[in-house]
């Protein structure tokens, strides 16, 4: 697990930059999540607003990694909250 190092990125920007390469793009940020809803034009990647609460890195990691691997992936939205929304 890691960052794309794009941290500073205005929103307009970091949207473009994800939609261009990547099919998921984890967030725990409520406002970049609201903003790629509102777009009329929106691309392949699903944008996933994180639900896991903050904790240590390695039961975070755990509990990332379980709720992914039990994750129904093909719901068509363009953003989801997860894990709650999807599974």
């Amino acid at each position: 697990m890691g960052s794309l190092g794009l941290k500073g990125l205005a929103n307009g920007p970091l949207y473009r930059e994800i939609a261009t390469g990547y099919d998921l793009f984890f967030t725990k940020d409520r406002e970049f999540a609201a903003r790629v809803e509102g777009l009329k034009e929106s691309a392949r990647v699903r944008v996933v607003l994180t639900l896991i609460r903050q904790q240590p890195e390695f039961q975070f990691v755990a509990e990332f990694l379980k709720a992914f691997a039990s994750t129904d992936w093909s719901s068509p939205m363009t953003v989801v909250e997860w894990p709650r929304a999807l599974g």
